[in-house]
């Protein structure tokens, strides 16, 4: 995977999130894929009802990267991966929660189409 290229960004996988136990999530792991699911029943439900479509995302925009952090003594989920929190790095205004990252990617794609800048709030 790439680093961003963003100038300001916090930067992709070289550069370590400050505080918990935070690893670099890479596409083979569980929890990557665990976290797109999370993030295509996120658009899913934001975007999909008008048109009755189902989003499902395989991998990330270039340049941004996904960390996580175990909950202290959390829970298995069903799937067996261990609960935890998902950040979103590489975005030029700082890390995204799933839901920031949903909105800010819908932007891009809307903004992609209609050379316009994002709208997502955070840019």
């Amino acid at each position: 995977m790439m680093p961003s290229g963003w100038p300001g960004s916090d930067g992709g996988h070289t550069i370590a999130p400050r505080g918990a136990q935070w690893v670099h999530l890479m596409p083979g792991d569980a929890r990557f894929q665990h976290f797109l699911g999370i993030l295509s029943a996120e658009w899913t439900s934001r975007y999909g009802g008008m048109v009755n479509a189902r989003f499902d995302f395989l991998d990330l925009h270039v340049g941004y990267e996904v960390w996580w952090s175990p909950r202290p003594s959390g829970p298995r989920l069903r799937s067996g991966i261990p609960a935890g929190d998902y950040q979103v790095y590489g975005h030029v205004n700082g890390r995204l929660t799933t839901k920031k990252f949903a909105v800010h990617s819908h932007m891009l794609y809307i903004t992609a189409a209609v050379n316009g800048p994002c709208q997502c709030g955070r840019c």
